[in-house]
């Protein structure tokens, strides 16, 4: 056994020399080929008539470009496989086109001998989405209340006019006429969707090649859906798309004095700042220009500033900044260690008292929108953080928005045992924020900050890390928007993961290299970016890309696109494209950027797979969900068999919610359909909590759901909506409505949120007005008498309610003090000869009015089942009655009748009397005459 040992020892040694010994006879054969071989600052890149790399299939065009730093090679022409040509000068702009589907090498050829640029596998489809909508709201297309008229038709790229390329036409060419018209004829027509929305708006079409829809919108901007029918003509179909809008004005301000241009500080990167929300709006800065955009970076402007005050213009004649964040209604600078303010309004660079401190070490945005997150009382969950050494401040979309204090920025951590800040960031939780500690004995900690709790949580991955490695250069970090804290954590040199609340963590790194710099020829980190597919994108100074997906732990490299020396950023638009933002020509450029090509070509002859074929949900951003409430959705998964994949579905606070999965498997022909269909319920019962309110409080919350496949690759496709974020407590704008439904004159209450169900509830009469009505014992139950319910205990009353209650009468009877009838609270019963004073649905009890009375009635109806809703549902309500009333003095017309008759009759009787009296007197004259 011994010798065994031996012998696998010197094989083992044997085989580790003649390793090392192979690497070093290729790094030399290596060195021999770069001596021969020039590589310069020169790249090349193509591009679309139209910005959208779906439209790249077979025998359509591909706009190939070069561009190299002075004295670079002069382009002959270019290099590309058999059954693709290229047409046109090789040094203007060559077209190419590629008649099979397939990836096709391209790479250009110098009239110079040993120059060579990277080459790149462009990936040509066999589809058949070839045409595309096109859309324009015209000058005359703005009507009153926010309405605006989107006129829409069908172009095909390649014989568009150029009005229609640029999007500058406000009718359809004559080509574009005549495919609108065919394709109406077929039975298309456009179907718009707004942000954020489930309501599908048709167009019509007018008869003049176009189709027209009214949509309402009251912002300055607006990115809407654009699908049509799967409708075909000549074999060839619509591709949908997105479509952005901007009608907000550029600054026209008329300057008072001499306007001073920003530029950045000497010695640092590019900096790109866009606003989440609204990422049609950015700032720019190089050390050229500071350049402010409203259209995505279609006519980007310089920005300058009026300096007040204590401000000097240097002698150069401009203002150097570190930093700039863009708000709603202007800028934020950070120059040297303080921040200043400059209003959209008057440009006016100045020191606020809103924002004035020193020290301040830098300050970072929110990378997610939380515009339609629900909000949560107490938290103010912010859009800049800003940080001293010793202090964490957070502040808001709007500078003119002040906190109760009359700052912007509201303070929120201190640091402790005499640590200084290193770095902040926002979480994955938008209740939380991370912050880079560094003791006196250059020991740094990571902790996460609850914006609710006000609490400190440790997070673990640095306990992985040796301190030399982290303490190299600015530490930064960025967070996924994800169910579980995930985030990135990087120097200028190396870059480090942590997925899952720490239970997946390491160094994100490129095959074969220890770390990135050394990776780019070292270059350092300049900036990260994760675009809305779930795309990682690392850019070094020297404009080298490396790409991952989210969850994958190795990068890949992607071919130059911009020149090493020219300042630029990554920027992803309205639409979900992505640009490289340049400042090396003048105005800035935004170069688009097919992210998909490009990873497919830098991951060609690799070992890259994913391990399933599609992978899509039905989830929503938002759901909001009440006690007893149930929410379904589906994902489907479809893999080939012995891959191991399945759906998982991650969440945060699990106590909040109950979730019940189930799942069925088709499989045909070796490939597995997995559907899972998703419950989320609420089903806590308060109605035995001894502590209602505590129960009500520690009950509600937000709970962030993430549904993936298990197994993720480079080549995989995620969902663009991959986070939902479940609200569970009362949803907004729910109350309780009185109908106007009367019924043998008894009294009806519903309730109205949007189609919910209705459970039995109860309703209260105020005390104030319960003498003003009538209740029979045939209308309040009485349960000994009839009570086919069931009930077990003794009814609640206003008389018991109000002797052991230390609430007013409004809030007396309530959720919290509701006592089931069902559910006895010891094992005698109660008196069961007490009438109920609640209703329920049933309609069994109910108010009835007296029939004689005309009167006004003032109610305050209250939903007192503790499991109906964490809503305090009440309304407050009149009714008005007209009865047959009786007259005050109802018997005074008797006695009046009644005098009035035996008066007439009295006089009656004696005028009756009185003229038989005188009728006999006559009589008797007569006869003695």
């Amino acid at each position: 056994m011994s010798n065994f040992k031996i012998k696998s020892m010197k094989t083992a040694s044997v085989f580790t020399g003649r390793c090392k010994m192979y690497r070093i006879l290729l790094a030399l054969a290596l060195l021999l080929i770069l001596q021969n071989l020039k590589i310069v600052g020169a790249v090349w890149r193509y591009g679309f008539i139209v910005e959208d790399e779906r439209l790249v299939s077979i025998n359509k065009v591909v706009i190939l470009s070069h561009s190299n730093e002075q004295g670079g090679p002069v382009i002959a022409g270019w290099s590309v496989p058999p059954g693709c040509t290229v047409q046109g000068d090789p040094t203007k702009v060559p077209l190419l086109t590629c008649a099979s589907e397939g990836y096709h090498r391209v790479a250009p050829l110098f009239k110079e001998e040993g120059y060579q640029e990277e080459e790149r596998y462009i990936y040509v489809s066999k589809s058949y989405f070839t045409f595309a909508w096109y859309a324009v709201i015209p000058f005359n297309g703005f009507l009153e209340g926010g309405r605006k008229i989107l006129r829409m038709w069908l172009i095909d790229p390649e014989q568009a006019e150029f009005s229609e390329i640029v999007k500058g036409s406000n009718y359809p060419s004559q080509h574009s006429y005549y495919l609108s018209i065919n394709f109406h004829n077929l039975g298309q027509f456009p179907i718009v969707t707004l942000p954020d929305s489930t309501q599908k708006i048709y167009g019509h079409f007018t008869g003049y090649g176009y189709w027209e829809a009214i949509i309402e919108w009251n912002q300055p901007y607006v990115t809407v859906d654009i699908s049509g029918q799967l409708i075909s003509f000549q074999h060839r179909f619509v591709l949908d798309s997105l479509h952005s809008f901007y009608w907000e004005p550029y600054e026209t301000f008329a300057f008072t004095s001499m306007p001073v241009p920003i530029k950045l500080a000497q010695g640092l990167m590019p900096v790109l700042n866009q606003d989440p929300c609204t990422p049609h709006r950015a700032v720019f800065l190089t050390q050229l220009a500071m350049t402010l955009t409203i259209d995505s970076f279609k006519d980007p402007r310089m920005v300058y500033v009026v300096p007040h005050g204590y401000i000097s213009v240097p002698p150069w004649g401009f203002l150097e900044v570190s930093d700039a964040i863009l708000l709603d209604d202007g800028i934020i600078f950070l120059m040297y260690d303080m921040l200043l303010w400059r209003s959209h309004r008057d440009k006016v660079l100045q020191i606020r008292p809103e924002i004035f401190f020193t020290g301040v070490r830098g300050m970072v945005q929110r990378t997610t929108c939380l515009a339609d997150h629900p909000s949560q009382e107490g938290v103010d969950y912010g859009k800049v953080l800003v940080w001293t050494d010793d202090t964490v401040y957070i502040g808001g979309s709007r500078f003119t928005s002040p906190h109760s204090d009359g700052k912007y920025f509201k303070r929120l951590a201190r640091s402790r045992m005499g640590g200084s800040f290193r770095t902040v960031a926002f979480g994955s939780d938008p209740n939380k924020i991370a912050i880079l500690i560094m003791d006196s004995y250059y020991m740094v900690y990571l902790y996460m900050f609850n914006l609710k709790t006000l609490e400190f949580t440790p997070k673990h991955l640095l306990s992985k890390i040796a301190p030399d490695q982290i303490l190299r250069g600015h530490i930064r970090m960025r967070f996924y928007e994800s169910s579980k804290e995930s985030f990135l954590m990087w120097n200028e040199t190396m870059m480090w993961y942590s997925f899952r609340d720490d239970s997946i963590s390491g160094t994100l790194s490129l095959p074969g290299f220890r770390d990135l710099s050394t990776a780019a020829g070292r270059s350092w980190i300049h900036e990260v970016v994760i675009d809305q597919n779930w795309n990682l994108l690392v850019k070094m100074s020297n404009n080298v890309v490396f790409f991952c997906k989210y969850g994958v732990t190795k990068l890949v490299r992607l071919a130059r696109w911009i020149l090493p020396s020219s300042p630029a950023s990554l920027y992803s638009n309205a639409n979900k494209l992505s640009f490289v933002v340049s400042h090396q020509d003048r105005p800035v450029k935004a170069y688009y950027y097919p992210l998909h090509l490009e990873t497919l070509s830098a991951m060609f002859g690799g070992d890259y797979s994913c391990a399933y074929v599609t992978f899509k949900h039905n989830m929503k951003k938002y759901y909001y969900l009440d006690k007893g409430q149930e929410n379904a959705f589906w994902a489907q998964l479809v893999y080939f068999e012995w891959k191991g994949v399945t759906i998982q579905v991650l969440r945060s606070n699990k106590a909040l919610l109950d979730f019940d999965l189930s799942r069925d498997f088709e499989l045909v022909h070796q490939v597995f359909t997995m559907n899972m269909t998703i419950k989320a319920t609420q089903k806590k019962d308060f109605t035995s909590e001894p502590n209602y309110d505590l129960e009500m409080s520690l009950s509600q919350g937000i709970v962030r759901v993430e549904v993936m496949p298990n197994l993720i690759g480079n080549k995989c496709e995620l969902p663009r909506n991959r986070v939902s974020y479940f609200s569970v407590g009362c949803p907004p704008n729910r109350h309780l409505r009185v109908t106007k439904h009367m019924t043998r004159s008894i009294l009806q209450l519903d309730t109205y949120q949007f189609g919910y169900s209705l459970r039995p509830w109860g309703v209260k009469c105020e005390k104030k007005t319960f003498h003003n009505f009538t209740i029979p014992g045939s209308v309040l139950r009485t349960p000994q008498a009839d009570d086919v319910a069931g009930c077990l205990r003794d009814a609640q009353t206003w008389d018991s309610i109000l002797k052991t209650t230390r609430y007013p009468v409004e809030q007396a009877w309530g959720p919290g003090i509701y006592k089931s009838c069902f559910v006895l609270d010891d094992a005698t019963l109660g008196d069961m000869n007490r009438p109920y004073e609640i209703m329920n649905r049933s309609f069994s009890n109910s108010l009835t009015f007296s029939k004689e009375d005309s009167a006004h009635y003032i109610f305050t109806a209250r939903i007192v089942d503790p499991n109906y809703s964490f809503c305090d549902l009440r309304a407050t309500f009149a009714v008005q009655t007209f009865g047959i009333s009786k007259p005050k003095y109802e018997y005074l017309i008797l006695y009046v009748t009644l005098s009035f008759t035996f008066i007439c009759l009295s006089i009656l009787g004696y005028a009756y009397f009185k003229y038989v009296q005188i009728f006999r007197d006559l009589q008797e004259k007569k006869k003695h005459s």
